[in-house]
């Protein structure tokens, strides 16, 4: 039995969405992920299938070419099991209840078009993880006045890092993530200078 018939038999549905509608389904949702950075996974077999990074790890979404069907579904999987399992046991995967803990499994399936469209879409805001460049700039104090250490880098600079943050804006602008960016700067610091400290020859002299 199919799911459109289960759901017929048991819930008495009698509305067939047409062929047309499910296209038009599917074509807002592939709209959805270009917006956030999806790609293409080329597969000849689903066109419609894209990648996304998210803070679970990389998920797979997959739409079915458009058929007539009293149900709207979107399907995706998490590629990394283990990580989003981690996710969802710290309360950080919207809809949990809908993961297979076993196969990655994350599908959104509704007989309301809007319904599958806003829990699917509200949810994956929530976990994307477009990836946020932090670069940091370690140079002396001094201005025009230093030399260029490093070509193209700029007078007084010692060295510029880009570091790519996996984390979902909310994330990133989080106490956590902000103290960590303060210590990746100290640990730069404590690559580049130390500081040195001599004591002098001279003892005290003592009185008589």
């Amino acid at each position: 039995m199919t799911c459109t018939k289960y759901f017929q038999k048991h819930f008495k549905m009698s509305k067939i969405h047409s062929e047309g509608t499910q296209e038009k389904f599917n074509a807002k949702v592939v709209k959805f992920l270009k917006k956030l950075g999806a790609v293409s996974t080329n597969n000849a077999n689903y066109p419609d299938q894209y990648l996304i990074d998210t803070i679970a790890g990389p998920l797979k979404v997959t739409l079915f070419p458009a058929k007539e069907s009293a149900l709207f579904s979107i399907t995706s999987k998490f590629t990394d099991v283990e990580k989003v399992n981690e996710v969802r046991q710290a309360n950080r995967l919207p809809y949990g209840i809908n993961l297979n803990a076993v196969s990655g499994k994350w599908n959104f399936i509704h007989t309301s078009q809007k319904r599958t469209f806003d829990d699917f879409t509200e949810s994956l805001k929530k976990i994307h993880a477009p990836g946020i460049d932090v670069t940091f700039t370690v140079k002396l104090k001094g201005g025009d006045n230093l030399p260029e250490f490093l070509a193209g880098l700029g007078k007084g600079v010692v060295e510029k890092r880009t570091v790519t943050y996996k984390v979902s804006k909310e994330e990133f602008e989080s106490p956590m993530c902000q103290m960590n960016i303060q210590e990746a700067a100290q640990q730069l610091l404590r690559e580049h200078f130390e500081v040195l400290i001599e004591l002098g020859d001279k003892t005290p002299k003592k009185n008589g």
